[in-house]
């Protein structure tokens, strides 16, 4: 019996270009949504990484109309000014491509390492591209905002 392979989903699936990602993203899609876990800390090698896995999945849900994408943070959201930059130009990216999600709420609660410090930093790569982004708490209120953002019209 062949091997079924299962479609990538993970960052640590990628191939490392030369050093180990530090940190893991998840994607989990349900219809619209692009559920997503980021457990920190992040490192540059992480969003090389993470470029790979999102111009696999992004064009898929872009396919589907107005989409959203739900990041929920554990442990850590610490990053470099590499981790910042890289995700800048990555969402240009993905905006030029017209592939980036239509909204895109973080949901960070208090306790996640750099959840204050960090916040103003994710938002200034979200400005940055243009693109619509919230911070959240809570898993409801974040997916709540996403659902406004698709409905039609």
């Amino acid at each position: 019996m062949a091997k079924i392979e299962k479609p990538l989903s993970s960052t640590d699936q990628i191939a490392p270009t030369k050093f180990r990602p530090h940190g893991k993203v998840v994607y989990d899609p349900q219809g619209r949504m692009l559920v997503t876990t980021a457990t920190g800390p992040f490192n540059g090698e992480l969003v090389t990484a993470l470029r790979e896995l999102a111009l696999l999945h992004f064009p898929n849900m872009a396919l589907l109309g107005p989409w959203g994408q739900c990041v929920y943070f554990q442990e850590s959201t610490m990053g470099g000014p590499e981790v910042f930059s890289g995700l800048t130009d990555l969402l240009i990216e993905l905006s030029q491509l017209n592939i980036a999600p239509t909204a895109t709420a973080f949901v960070l609660p208090p306790e996640v390492e750099g959840a204050a410090l960090m916040t103003p930093l994710w938002e200034n790569c979200y400005r940055a591209a243009k693109l619509s982004f919230a911070v959240f708490e809570k898993g409801d209120d974040a997916t709540a905002w996403i659902a406004s953002y698709l409905q039609p019209q």
